[in-house]
């Protein structure tokens, strides 16, 4: 345990021999940290960077490659299983601030999006570079350094996305979603240049604007589920917008919205499940919320026994949001017109708070 470390970041893996479930940590100091969860045991401690690590994603098809985003304005691979970094990206072609997000394409293993306090988005190509990451899943030597090479040149880069900080990127199939702290989620397409490997493609096509009310505060996260059917996204007065990121009108829609009367910390990170019918909020001040989608019968059951209206720390009970129009705020929110929140508290979600281990959470830095 590092009196010091202050962790930004944290991403599942697996174990590729043993199928043990990984997970990786990572935050101020720019190491990165792999427990074993089945044995609850430190199996590896990788100094990644220079200066703090914002991001990691991981190679759905091969996890034992995954990235980190720093704050030292370069992207680096990592090969797990050997414990090599295999490529660095950064230089004239790389980012001049901070990076603050990452995400692999769904299906294409040599693909990836990056943003962050240079307030471009990237998209990255490891094509070039495949006989290097092969080398990197036998590599065995002892005595010498792994041969890392260098990507100066991504595929794609923009600053006109977003004017400020663009602190999420996530992958829609071909499509990116983003943010920055403009009250907005886009959706949008970026372009391939007509000489790829020659020019860095710098248009893209805007698609759909999903508004996020209250949200002028960035380093805050989105998350999908595996479907891309769901998205969650928490702002800082505490609440989950729920958008379904396929809706062709989503300005004109009602918003759904999680929300507790007992929480008004800002909501940092999100996490749906697989199936889409979890939804995880991770706050400021040290809590995590949970809501689970309840059917009809479920519903039902609860309100037979007795659950609560308001969800605590003693248990659960049915969801209590925020209702239409809420005044407060409503001028700094920018995008509100046109949109009203969807009372869920008939049942659609039953919530529940976690606060084992109860203390107050490390200010980010700059955050």
């Amino acid at each position: 345990e590092d009196p010091e470390e202050s962790f930004y970041v944290c991403k599942w893996s697996v174990c590729e021999a043993t199928g043990a479930p990984l997970l990786m940590l990572a935050g101020q100091n720019g190491v990165v940290r792999i427990i074993d969860c089945s044995t609850e045991t430190l199996v590896a401690t990788l100094c990644a960077h220079g200066n703090s690590i914002n991001d990691i994603t991981v190679l759905p098809q091969r996890p034992s490659l995954f990235l980190t985003a720093s704050k030292d304005e370069s992207i680096r691979l990592w090969n797990l299983k050997t414990r090599t970094c295999v490529l660095i990206m950064s230089g004239d072609g790389g980012h001049t601030n901070e990076v603050l997000t990452l995400d692999f394409h769904p299906w294409d293993q040599r693909r990836f999006v990056s943003a962050g306090m240079d307030n471009t988005v990237k998209v990255w190509s490891l094509a070039e570079h495949s006989s290097t990451v092969e080398q990197s899943l036998t590599w065995e030597s002892t005595t010498a350094a792994f041969p890392t090479a260098y990507v100066h040149r991504p595929l794609f880069s923009s600053s006109q996305v977003h004017a400020n900080y663009v602190d999420c990127v996530r992958w829609l199939g071909d499509l990116v979603l983003s943010k920055s702290v403009d009250f907005e989620i886009l959706t949008w397409r970026p372009r391939s240049s007509d000489e790829p490997g020659v020019h860095v493609s710098t248009s893209f096509q805007l698609l759909q604007r999903f508004p996020l009310p209250e949200s002028r505060i960035w380093f805050v996260r989105f998350s999908l589920d595996a479907s891309f059917t769901l998205l969650a996204c928490g702002n800082r007065t505490g609440k989950v917008y729920l958008y379904n990121p396929h809706d062709p009108a989503p300005r004109t829609a009602q918003l759904q919205c999680l929300k507790s009367k007992n929480n008004g910390s800002v909501v940092r990170q999100t996490a749906v499940s697989a199936s889409g019918n979890i939804v995880l909020a991770a706050c400021e001040d040290g809590t995590i919320w949970r809501w689970d989608r309840l059917d009809k019968a479920s519903k039902e059951a609860a309100r037979e026994g007795g659950a609560s209206e308001a969800p605590s720390a003693a248990g659960t009970g049915s969801l209590a949001v925020s209702g239409e129009g809420d005044e407060e705020g409503e001028e700094e929110q920018g995008g509100k017109e046109g949109t009203e929140e969807v009372d869920l508290e008939d049942g659609d979600y039953e919530a529940e708070v976690q606060r084992k281990h109860r203390k107050e959470a490390p200010e980010l830095p700059g955050r």
